[in-house]
């Protein structure tokens, strides 16, 4: 008689998610109390590597490929914080008065169109006049007091861990601070 894969067969425990391998991205925060951290997950995924090689997590590409994988990730949350900061901002936004790619704009042009020192109508090297509009926010619109404790933050003050982990074993951790 051949018995069933217990693999296939439902658990009713929460270890039917559970995978040999995992990666866990978490952030810390130092700055809730003395001697205190709180951390918080991110994302954390388990995952099966089918044909694992016990050796690889020995070898250069397994760093290698990590150290990518925390890049991207890395770069990816930088990319994030600065469209989260443009639309967070407190500086003018910029209404109309934008060219177009058939222009051949010149470095005075190009300066003119971007600072926020020209406002109004502007007139660009070929003769076009462009009128540069914004919108200002009043102060009331914007509440700072909730970003207040940024400014006090030291280096390290929050930081992001990943691990990648093999049967609840770190095999591979980068830490960086989340306080930029």
């Amino acid at each position: 008689m051949l018995e069933k894969n217990p693999k296939n067969q439902e658990k009713e425990t929460t270890d039917s998610f559970w995978e040999r391998f995992q990666f866990l991205l978490t952030i810390t925060d130092n700055t809730v109390g003395d001697d205190e951290e709180k951390t918080h997950i991110v994302c954390q995924r388990y995952f099966n590597i089918g044909g694992f090689n016990i050796e690889s997590i020995r070898s250069v590409e397994f760093k290698d490929t990590l150290d990518y994988i925390v890049g991207r990730i890395q770069d990816e949350l930088v990319s994030k914080s600065r469209v989260y900061e443009w639309y967070t901002t407190n500086f003018p936004l910029k209404m109309n008065g934008f060219c177009d790619e058939s222009h051949n704009l010149t470095r005075e042009d190009i300066q003119a169109l971007s600072s926020r020192d020209y406002v109004g109508l502007v007139k660009l090297s070929d003769g076009t006049v462009v009128n540069k509009s914004y919108i200002e926010y009043k102060k009331d619109d914007v509440d700072d007091s909730k970003y207040a404790d940024v400014a006090n933050m030291k280096s390290y003050d929050v930081f992001f861990k990943f691990s990648f982990l093999m049967d609840d074993k770190a095999l591979y951790e980068r830490i960086w601070d989340a306080t930029v």
